[in-house]
């Protein structure tokens, strides 16, 4: 059956598994995703400064069905597979589809949330696909991206254009942790006192992000918006934020 994008007819399948299980899902190819040319132009420009509003995993609403939509922006890639705790990471159960011509793959997957583990397999122009953790997450665990919301920032939190000279205290919170602690919020009262004893406007924070697999330094990351877990993850740092800025404290990051 061929339907046109204006006539859409609302459908299941009824699924029964090897474990006699029987459930009816819906088919992630029924939810067209389209994405906008001035995206791929202010990003290719270097003026975009919300690209992660339309990259990365984002739970939502399609047709009424919830889910989570994923989009990658691969321009290399001759094709793209999504692969989760939800297909037991396996290559080619959800082939995600380019949804732009410069590259954007996308691909949205009904009845999952907030919490489940992804990964991309990209194939180039070569036989062999390479697995890929999503540069745009913001939780990763055990070489997985992790759905997770976008906090919203405290309603203490603003931008504020720093003119004059500025005293801010820089520091490694992972250098901090001991068996004691487990998470950055454990170094908060330690860190307020020293900024207010010592009169710092605030703290800037060396590095929080997720370090790649058998990386020489903390400094190469696996994507540039996930917090480490060994901090607490993207909860504990908005947490550890808010906490600061209700002291009057600023909080600074170093991206890599």
């Amino acid at each position: 059956v061929f339907l046109t994008k204006e006539k859409f007819t609302s459908y299941t399948y009824t699924v029964d598994y090897l474990n006699t299980q029987r459930k009816d899902v819906c088919d992630p190819y029924a939810f067209p995703v389209e994405f906008s040319d001035k995206i791929i132009s202010s990003m290719k420009r270097g003026t975009s400064e919300d690209l992660p509003d339309y990259f990365g995993a984002k739970e939502t609403k399609r047709n009424g069905v919830s889910g989570v939509l994923f989009t990658l922006y691969a321009p290399n890639a001759r094709c793209v597979s999504l692969l989760g705790d939800f297909n037991r990471f396996k290559e080619g159960a959800h082939l995600m589809e380019r949804i732009h011509a410069d590259g954007v793959f996308a691909l949205f997957v009904p009845g999952i949330s907030e919490g489940c583990s992804y990964r991309y397999a990209i194939r180039g122009r070569g036989a062999k696909s390479v697995e890929k953790c999503d540069p745009f997450s913001l939780f990763e665990k055990e070489d997985n991206s992790v759905v997770f919301r976008r906090l919203k920032p405290s309603r203490n939190a603003k931008r504020v254009a720093i003119k004059n000279p500025s005293h801010f205290y820089e520091v490694d919170l992972f250098s901090l942790l001991d068996d004691k602690t487990s998470g950055c919020t454990d170094l908060l009262p330690v860190l307020i006192k020293h900024c207010k004893d010592y009169h710092y406007q605030g703290v800037h924070l060396m590095d929080v992000f997720e370090p790649a697999a058998n990386a020489n330094d903390r400094f190469h990351v696996r994507g540039l918006f996930a917090i480490s877990e060994k901090l607490g993850g993207p909860a504990a740092m908005a947490a550890f934020v808010k906490a600061m800025h209700e002291e009057d404290l600023f909080v600074s990051f170093t991206f890599p």
